[in-house]
């Protein structure tokens, strides 16, 4: 990739769905230019490393739940997990071979979880499992809003241009244990772990909520511009 706009790829089970065209809006007004990563193209491309190579930096997207078996544990029944293992069994090696290879990455929700995993973490299943009612992450139909605590000095503090931040919410599991190398850098008011980030790395990234449901908000499209920016610049060999 070495002329116009960054090229990122977005994780999605379908791209023509309403929630898939959010995540591609939120990249294209940053100054980015979306690749639909389905899959499919993950199984074509035989590696996560080939499929890496036509992309400046990666958005892994919201979706169904992570097997866990995936991250050491047995699928716990009656809490309501929804396994999407055609496309997890694929994603978490790319999210994998993007931290590798240093690649500026951005987890979203499920995409945040996906990169936990990645890095050897682990999950809790539902949220009622730590004593947190998951409506109060989760609502019905409709998202729900909540205040994170940003850790001062890390990557999102400097991001987002402040410490507590509301934001909206559609999520009945959060990460458990961190990966390797993962700094928890915000967390609501019961606890839950709302971000990760990358220390180590050019931009690595995970955020529990929809940044791209508040277009209309500056401090929640700053996760994208951040993101085209450190693409842009791993592009041109800088960091």
């Amino acid at each position: 990739m070495t002329d116009g706009a960054p090229r990122i790829g977005v994780t999605t089970n379908d791209p023509t769905t309403q929630t898939a065209r959010r995540y591609a809006a939120a990249v294209e007004a940053a100054g980015g230019k979306p690749a639909w990563i389905t899959p499919a193209d993950l199984r074509a491309a035989g590696d996560a490393g080939t499929a890496l190579r036509r992309l400046d930096g990666l958005l892994l997207s919201g979706g169904r739940d992570i097997d866990p078996r995936m991250y050491g544990e047995v699928l716990i029944p009656g809490i309501g997990v929804d396994v999407d293992a055609t496309r997890y069994e694929v994603e978490v090696l790319l999210a994998r071979a993007a931290l590798e290879e240093d690649m500026p990455v951005l987890g979203i929700c499920g995409g945040m979880q996906c990169l936990n995993v990645a890095s050897g973490g682990s999950l809790h299943q539902d949220l009622s499992l730590i004593g947190v009612n998951p409506a109060s992450h989760k609502g019905s139909g409709e998202m729900v809003y909540h205040i994170v605590r940003v850790v001062s000095a890390s990557l999102l503090a400097h991001v987002v241009s402040g410490e507590d931040l509301q934001v909206n919410s559609s999520h009945h599991q959060a990460v458990k244990r961190p990966g390797k190398g993962a700094a928890v850098t915000a967390s609501a008011v019961d606890g839950v772990i709302e971000t990760i980030e990358f220390p180590a790395s050019r931009f690595a990234i995970g955020v529990e909520w929809h940044p791209e449901r508040m277009p209309d908000v500056k401090r929640q499209s700053r996760l994208f511009r951040a993101l085209i920016a450190a693409a842009r610049a791993a592009r041109s060999g800088s960091r």
